[in-house]
């Protein structure tokens, strides 16, 4: 076959389709949308067919880069580097090219949300340009003999957050991708059983765990693996039946009752797509699998067979309606759906594409799950937290990355900036029983603009940690309106946000979270009247930048809320103010 290639404004479309195109160009708030579609003759098209879009950019003022899944990694790559793959159960399509200081550049998005684009994203060296590639699953299209994709430009330099929130509101707007309301119960922190307990837990453990737990404000328990086997070799071969192991669990629906009766919703790990060697359901679905994980145990299950995803479906449905269940925690999407090679089609199949069956699948889960309870809790785990994922998830948490600080605040961002309402979660906190009051708290406030999933047990506390818990756990509660719903500002990406803002409700809630950065009080005392700043750090005090500011009133707190300071500052300058590590500044116009 021989391809062809084709350009119109400055996009490059590459195929061997040897179809017929029309280009359509239209604006969206300063960004240009430019929508391909193209017809051929199907019985032609071939085994292999090929589709590409791309466009250069000069590398002027460009210096980082940022996509979902890029983690604390900014830098620029060279365009022979190997590919960044979206699609429905991994990342995004979107990327976003920051100049020095952090800016967006050039931010770019495609409509296809579902299926797998192979991304080339960087610098040619021969010229020092951009070079942006996306490769188009042809073959999954070919035989349909049509195709439309939008390509979403913005160029115009500005904060890199607006950028992609301008692009959040383009995939819900223009490409279906609507999300699930979110309960209330979604955004108050949770207790978690992983870190405290993995897979050694019980019922006895639990109920112990969440009356404490209820008394510091956590409003959910999420029930992590171990549940449904008495082994604890952290492998999956005992997954696929999904019955309470009677020796932990003699009566999971009594258990669930005596919890909420404590007051907390109650939430369970599934791993979605494992079946272990060890389940009665092996010999059902062993020729069923897309492979087998010897190091695991298990087979992974192909959806694209219906009695897979009837299967999976009604395991959820029944545990939610049997056991009084509030959600589900849904695991291992990304990892294992998310694989480029596939079995071939065979007879039992439905659905010839693995990214159309977990679209299928999830569609089945969350409508079957929200007819028995329309307030379900469904928890997704970063990688698989892109717009056509929202349709089914309400609760979105950062990868494991047990007791890492960087880690957990830059996951939390880094969702939060395309996940609008959706309740982003940080990873369960976890600290050494003998760390200081004033380092376990800087874990909590890792996650101060997301929702805290708890995974210390209470029992552990001291009096000390104890007190520290229950303020910062407190005033995330009762400040959720600015923290989760206020409009972000993450300062400098490209250093992996050494200082975070919300404002709404005429407040600011900020962290600083580099003891050298002097927070700029940008609005304070005209569009923001008081605010709130978090010394997400070790050091005794907080630099701000008062340059711009009118003198205010200060009041210090230290992580357990006791006071510490107060006093007047001065506009007009930068100010060392003496904040406890851990603690809490406050900020109110001057009288």
């Amino acid at each position: 076959m021989r391809e062809q290639c084709r350009e119109r404004f400055g996009v490059t479309l590459t195929d061997t389709l040897e179809a017929q195109v029309e280009w359509e160009k239209t604006e969206r708030a300063g960004a240009e949308i430019l929508t391909v579609r193209l017809r051929w003759d199907a019985a032609a098209a071939g085994e292999t067919p090929f589709l590409e879009l791309g466009f250069s950019l000069p590398q002027r003022g460009i210096a980082h880069m940022w996509h979902p899944a890029c983690g604390p990694d900014r830098g620029l790559r060279a365009d022979w580097m190997g590919p960044i793959d979206t699609m429905t159960s991994i990342s995004a399509p979107v990327f976003c090219l920051l100049g020095a200081s952090g800016e967006s550049r050039c931010t770019f998005a495609l409509s296809e949300l579902r299926q797998r684009v192979r991304w080339y994203v960087g610098l040619r060296e021969e010229n020092a340009c951009l070079v942006c590639r996306a490769r188009i699953p042809a073959e999954l299209f070919a035989a349909r003999g049509e195709y439309a994709v939008s390509l979403y430009r913005d160029r115009t330099p500005g904060p890199f957050e607006d950028a992609l929130d301008s692009v959040r509101r383009w995939w819900k707007s223009s490409c279906g991708a609507a999300p699930l309301p979110v309960p209330d119960g979604a955004t108050l922190p949770m207790y978690s059983t992983w870190y405290s307990h993995h897979q050694l837990v019980d019922e006895k453990k639990v109920e112990d765990d969440c009356r404490l737990a209820a008394g510091l404000g956590m409003g959910a328990v999420i029930l992590d693996d171990g549940w449904q086997t008495d082994d604890a070799g952290r492998g999956y071969a005992f997954c696929g039946d999904w019955e309470p192991t009677p020796s932990k669990f003699p009566d999971m629906a009594a258990h669930v009752a005596r919890v909420h009766a404590m007051g907390m919703k109650y939430l369970v790990w599934f791993s979605v797509p494992f079946v272990g060697i060890r389940s009665s359901h092996w010999a059902q679905f062993s020729d069923k699998l897309l492979c087998f994980e010897e190091s695991q145990g298990a087979g992974v299950l192909d959806p694209r067979y219906p009695e897979v995803r009837r299967y999976l479906t009604g395991t959820y449905c029944r545990a939610v309606r049997d056991w009084g269940l509030d959600g589900l925690k849904l695991d291992f999407v990304d990892e294992l759906w998310a694989r480029p090679e596939t079995p071939a089609w065979r007879e039992g199949m439905d659905c010839p594409d693995v990214q159309d069956a977990v679209n299928l699948l999830m569609t089945g889960v969350h409508e079957a799950l929200r007819a028995i309870r329309p307030d379900i809790l469904i928890e997704f785990r970063q990688r698989y937290i892109g717009p056509g994922m929202r349709a089914f998830g309400n609760m979105f948490r950062v990868s494991d990355c047990p007791g890492d600080l960087l880690r957990n605040r830059v996951g939390v961002v880094d969702l939060r900036l395309l996940s609008g309402s959706t309740a982003v979660h940080g990873d369960p906190i976890v600290w050494n029983r003998e760390e200081s009051c004033e380092n376990a708290a800087l874990q909590l406030l890792s996650v101060l603009f997301g929702v805290v999933q708890f995974s210390v047990r209470p029992q552990e506390l001291d009096a000390d940690k104890r007190r520290m818990v229950d303020f910062w756990l407190s005033y995330m509660r009762e400040n959720r309106s600015v923290l989760l719903g206020g409009r972000l500002r993450p300062l400098s990406p490209q250093l992996l946000y050494p200082a975070v803002w919300a404002d709404g409700e005429n407040r600011r809630i900020a962290a600083v979270y580099d003891p050298h950065l002097a927070l700029p009080l940008e609005g304070f005392g005209t569009a923001v009247e008081a605010a709130d700043i978090a010394n997400a750090t070790q050091a005794e005090s907080l630099l701000l930048d008062l340059r711009g500011a009118p003198s205010c009133r200060a009041e210090a707190v230290d992580c357990r809320g006791d006071a510490a300071w107060n006093g007047v500052l001065e506009g007009g300058r930068i100010e060392a103010v003496p904040v406890p590590p851990s603690g809490l500044l406050r900020l109110f116009p001057a009288e």
